[in-house]
């Protein structure tokens, strides 16, 4: 099936893989078993089974070859569940299995609940890997709830993070980690980003209902219809209570360009500290529009512009300058 949008065909958004000379492991080969093996050959894929109940003989007569549990394990690169649930079958794919099994593996469970240990799956997916989150990829209010774009930590092909995790593996992430059980989560980010879809680039919390939105009022700018879509997702949305958000709109600055490359200017990449907020401007307009808006939102904190040209060069501001302090040392005492 070929998918277009708008008449274009833009093989970067849609990904698959090879199915030829992978290995499909079939447990179960029953009518449904049997019917798999046989479509999936058509593909060009090996075929190994594990069925107690099968002869040799007759596995062979249909070109596959009969292997151990263990055999699954160690050659699979999908397998698919076609067994009944009985005692002996009752988390047949627990962490034993996947501790053997290839990282790759793509598991296809179309067998009844309880065959697949659910909860060592979910483990052998994150298989204790550290997890990506920079700190402009995620915005938050303090209250439970989180910001977060597709782009940046749902893009299967383009600067992926966590291979593997998808929408829920990082709502799981933000739970246990930040306390934060609600995402909203947008599409893309602005233009010229390099980290492909930063948050803090284009909306943040202000306080703990209300958001500033960039807003490029140019129908012809590239980040007008990104923006936009971002204001409808944000328009569905809820926080953590249950209540709608608030939506501030801020100006984008006037398009800036070096070399060719268009850069990643925006006033929405301000930094918060204790007693005042710093806010990027580059010398157009629009600054004072900006700084006017933010400081209406922070009226407990000085809004102070800083001159930020210089600064998008390297492909963001002062936000994406900042960074965590890490903890000093106890001092050690002298001996005496």
């Amino acid at each position: 099936m070929c998918i277009r949008d708008r008449g274009r065909w833009e093989r970067s958004k849609w990904e698959g893989v090879e199915l030829a000379d992978k290995t499909l492991a079939v447990i179960g080969l029953g009518r449904i078993g049997k019917l798999v093996a046989q479509r999936a050959m058509a593909f060009g894929m090996r075929i190994v089974a594990h069925d107690p109940f099968i002869a040799p003989e007759r596995a062979r007569a249909m070109n596959i070859e009969l292997v151990t549990l263990d055999e699954v394990a160690a050659q699979a690169d999908f397998l698919t569940l076609h067994v009944a649930k009985t005692p002996d079958t009752i988390g047949l794919i627990g962490r034993d299995f996947l501790a053997k099994a290839k990282p790759s593996l793509r598991v296809i469970n179309v067998a009844r609940g309880g065959i697949v240990d659910e909860e060592a799956l979910a483990e052998a997916i994150r298989g204790g890997r550290r997890v990506v989150v920079e700190g402009g990829a995620i915005d938050v209010n303090g209250r439970g709830s989180v910001l977060a774009t597709e782009e940046c930590l749902l893009h299967r092909t383009v600067q992926t993070r966590n291979p593997g995790y998808g929408r829920r593996d990082m709502e799981e992430v933000f739970a246990d980690w930040l306390g934060a059980r609600n995402t909203i989560w947008l599409g893309r980010g602005i233009a010229g980003d390099d980290t492909h879809g930063h948050v803090d680039d284009f909306c943040r919390f202000v306080d703990p209902r209300t958001v500033v939105l960039a807003e490029e009022k140019n129908p012809r700018d590239g980040n007008h219809r990104v923006l936009e879509r971002n204001r409808e997702r944000l328009e569905s949305a809820r926080l953590e209570n249950g209540a709608r958000l608030r939506i501030v709109r801020i100006p984008m600055p006037a398009p800036l360009r070096f070399d060719g490359q268009r850069l990643p200017a925006s006033y929405a990449n301000f930094y918060i500290a204790d007693a005042a907020v710093l806010v990027p401007t580059f010398n157009d307009p629009r600054d004072r529009t900006a700084l006017g808006i933010l400081g209406e939102l922070f009226a407990g904190r000085r809004v102070v512009g800083i001159h930020a040209v210089d600064l998008v060069l390297g492909l963001g501001t002062l936000h994406c300058l900042t960074h965590e302090e890490p903890a000093p040392p106890p001092a050690r005492r002298r001996p005496r």
